[in-house]
Formats: C-alpha cells, sequence, structure tokens
C-alpha cells in the first residue's frame, strides 16, 4: 500500500498487457509488470504509476488542459529524475 494525499493505493506484481505497468483509479491500484527483475526498473514503475495515481487524486487530470500524453511526459520526467538522483526503499505502510 502507498499513501497517496491521504487515500491509499494497493500496489502489487503481476502481469500488465502491453506495458511495464498500470494504474487502475477504478481500483485504486497500481499493478507492475512481474517480469521486470531489475530493482531500478521496478523502482522507476512504481514512481511513475504513483505520480499517476497523484494526478488522480489531486484532481489535475480533469483539466482540458492535461492530456493523457502530456501526463505520461511528466510521470516519465519526475520518474526519471527520482530515479537518476535517488536510491529508494519503498516505505512499508499498513
Amino acid at each position: 500500500m502507498r499513501n497517496i494525499l491521504g487515500e491509499f493505493v494497493a500496489v502489487k506484481i503481476d502481469s500488465c498487457e502491453d506495458a511495464d505497468g498500470t494504474y487502475c483509479d477504478q481500483k485504486k491500484e497500481i499493478t507492475i509488470e512481474k517480469k521486470i527483475k531489475d530493482k531500478h526498473r521496478r523502482n522507476y514503475v512504481e514512481i511513475h504509476e504513483l505520480v499517476h495515481a497523484i494526478f488522480d487524486r489531486a484532481g489535475i487530470c480533469q483539466g482540458p488542459n492535461i492530456t493523457i500524453d502530456i501526463e505520461e511526459i511528466i510521470a516519465h520526467c519526475i520518474a526519471t529524475a527520482f530515479i537518476e538522483n535517488y536510491d529508494f526503499k519503498p516505505k512499508q505502510v499498513d
């Protein structure tokens, strides 16, 4: 589980069709592709999907100027910047 601005989002490792990860706003769930074994890649995917969850929680994606393409670019840039500059150890949230 991850805490996104006071709302919990489940994180699971499973199969993703044609993607390294997904965020489901209806289920409030992040799924990371189980075939990804590299720790840095897995962390990148989780951060990328967390950005999507933040957009959803904050209502940012509701605006007319934020397309899915723009959201993807922002999520990619944020996740890449964090992975390039920090070592992560996910916090366990009960």
